[in-house]
C-alpha cells in the first residue's frame, strides 16, 4: 500500500502552520480561485458558463495537503450520540452489516489478502440512488435495507456520519469523510436529488470535461484529501473519458493508535502458516495486552479463536477471527459469515490480559465491484442504460463503472484505513498470560464499537504479501 508520510498532531500542525490543519468533523472543500468550485446543491444549475473556471490547472484549483495528521492524546469522554440500542440505530446496523458482508463474500476468494469497506460502497450507492426510480429503487431497497426504509435508514447513515468525526478535542481517533459528485455542467442533478443529497452531505463540482485527464487528477486529489491521502488514484487512465457526464466518490479514513502500543524493538520474525501448507517468516509484534479472547465453534469451520483489540478511542476495536484449521478454515469462516455467525464471534470473547504475537500487515486491495460484488449484493439493475436513477442524471441510464479501493496497515502503534469507492454515468505480560499467536489466515473487522457499524472487513492469508 501507498506510504504516508510520518504523522503530524494536528494540534502541532496548526501551530506550525505544516500543511493543512485539517479538523477531524470538517469537510476540507475543493477551492477555485472564483470560489465557484464547491457551490450549493441548490443553485448549481445556476452556474454560468462564464463562472466556471477551465480546469486544465488541477493543481491551482485544489486546498492544500491534509496528509500527515495523527489522533489527539485527549482523555476526554467521547460525545457521541448514535449509539446502539436505539431502534432506527439498530435496524441501520444490521441492514448495513448485512450488505457489507455479502459485498466481503463475493469478493473473499478473490486474493490472499483482501480489504473493502461496507461504510464506503453502502454510502456511494445510497448517494447514487437518493432519486432512483422504479426496479432501480427496488434493488436499492433490497440490497441496503431489506428491513428498513431506504430514505429513512439513509438518513440515519447520514446521522450516524457526521457524529462519527467528533471533534479532535474529544475524538481519540482520526476519522475524515468526503462525498462530491462531479458533473458535466450541461447534466446537473435534478433538484430532486440535490434535495435528498443534503442528508448524507454530498458535495457538488460542475466541471467542463474538456480536458478529462485534468478531471480525473483533480477527483483522485478530491479523494487523496479525504483519506488521508492513502488513496491518491482511486480512477485509473481510461476511467473517466470523453463521454462521462457524472463522476460520484466517497472517501473516507479512519486512523487510530492501539490503547496500548506495541514496543518497536520487540517485532521480531515468526512463522505465519500459509493455507497452502507453506510457512512465511512474518514481522511480529509481540508485548502483553488486555484484550478480548475467546473460543468459539462455527459449523462446517470448526474451532476459531476470537480477539479483540481496544484502540486508544473507546468506540473503536480491531476484531480478528482466526480458523483452527489454517489450510481450509478461513475458506470455511468466508462463506458462511453472516450477520447471525459474525455475532456468534463477536459474543465469544472475555477480557483477560495475554502475551500477544501478532504480524504486522498491509493490504492494498480493489475488488471487482462490477463483476462480482454488484451481481452478488443484487445491485446489477443500477447499472446499464435501463437503470433509473432519476434526478440524478435524467435519462443517463445507470452506473457505467464502480471501483473500490481499500487499505489496511497494522504496525506497532495502531492501524491506519482507507477506502474510496467511485462510479461514472456516460452517456449511452506475566509468565502466567496465556500466548495467542495470530499465526494462520484470519479475518479482520473495525468496528465502530458504539454502533456496531463495520468500518472495514478483510481477511489476511499471507501478512508478508505486498
Amino acid at each position: 500500500m501507498p506510504t504516508a508520510p510520518r504523522r503530524v498532531h494536528a494540534a502541532l500542525a496548526a501551530a506550525l502552520g505544516v500543511g493543512c490543519a485539517w479538523v477531524p468533523g470538517t469537510t476540507p472543500p475543493v477551492t477555485s480561485d472564483d470560489d465557484t468550485a464547491g457551490t450549493s446543491l441548490t443553485d448549481d444549475t445556476d452556474v454560468d458558463e462564464t463562472d466556471v473556471q477551465d480546469e486544465t490547472d488541477a493543481d491551482s484549483d485544489l486546498q492544500p495537503s491534509t496528509c500527515g495528521l495523527e489522533p489527539a492524546a485527549v482523555s476526554d469522554p467521547d460525545p457521541r450520540t448514535v449509539v446502539a440500542g436505539v431502534a432506527d440505530v439498530d435496524a441501520f446496523v444490521a441492514d448495513l452489516t448485512a450488505f457489507g458482508l455479502a459485498a466481503y463474500r463475493a469478493d473473499a476468494p478473490s486474493d490472499v489478502n483482501t480489504m473493502l469497506s461496507p461504510v464506503s460502497l453502502a454510502a456511494f450507492f445510497a448517494a447514487a440512488g437518493l432519486d432512483a426510480q422504479g426496479d432501480t429503487r427496488q434493488a436499492l431497497d433490497d440490497a441496503l435495507t431489506p428491513t428498513t426504509d431506504l430514505s429513512a435508514w439513509t438518513a440515519t447513515l447520514g446521522t450516524w456520519l457526521r457524529d462519527v468525526p467528533a471533534p479532535p478535542a474529544h475524538r481519540h481517533a482520526l476519522i475524515q469523510r468526503g462525498a462530491a459528485l462531479f458533473y458535466r455542467r450541461d447534466h446537473p442533478p435534478g433538484d430532486a436529488w440535490s434535495t435528498a443529497s443534503a442528508l448524507i452531505d454530498e458535495e457538488a463540482f460542475p466541471r467542463a470535461f474538456d480536458d478529462v485527464d485534468a478531471v480525473r487528477a483533480e477527483i483522485n486529489h478530491y479523494v487523496e484529501q479525504h483519506t488521508a491521502c492513502l488513496i491518491p488514484e482511486l480512477f485509473g487512465e481510461g476511467d473517466i473519458h470523453a463521454h462521462t457526464l457524472q463522476v460520484l466518490v466517497d472517501a473516507l479514513a479512519v486512523i487510530a493508535d492501539w490503547r496500548a502500543p506495541f514496543e518497536p524493538g520487540a517485532t521480531s520474525p515468526a512463522p505465519f502458516h500459509r493455507a497452502d501448507g507453506t510457512t512465511v517468516s512474518a514481522p511480529t509484534m509481540r508485548g502483553p495486552q488486555r484484550v478480548g479472547l475467546g473460543t468459539v465453534t462455527v459449523d462446517g469451520v470448526g474451532l476459531i479463536t476470537v480477539l479483540r483489540l481496544p484502540l486508544a478511542d473507546p468506540t473503536l476495536a480491531v476484531w480478528i477471527a482466526m480458523p483452527d484449521d489454517a489450510a481450509h478454515g478461513l475458506d470455511g469462516l468466508d462463506a458462511v459469515l453472516d450477520p447471525g455467525v459474525l455475532a456468534t464471534l463477536l459474543g465469544a470473547v472475555e477480557d483477560t490480559h495475554a502475551a500477544l504475537f501478532l504480524p504486522r500487515f498491509a493490504i492494498d486491495h480493489r475488488p471487482d465491484v462490477m463483476g462480482t460484488v454488484v451481481p452478488a449484493v443484487g445491485l446489477a439493475t443500477l447499472t446499464g442504460p435501463t437503470a433509473d436513477l432519476g434526478s440524478l442524471c435524467a435519462g443517463c441510464g445507470g452506473l457505467a463503472l464502480v471501483v473500490h479501493q481499500a487499505t489496511f496497515e497494522a504496525d506497532e502503534q495502531g492501524i491506519r484505513a482507507a477506502a474510496a469507492t467511485g462510479g461514472t454515468i456516460d452517456d449511452s505480560a506475566a509468565p502466567q498470560l496465556d500466548e495467542v499467536h495470530v499465526d494462520r489466515p484470519f479475518l479482520v473487522l473495525l468496528r465502530d464499537e458504539a454502533t456496531g457499524v463495520p468500518w472495514f472487513v478483510g481477511h489476511v492469508g499471507d501478512p508478508t504479501a505486498p
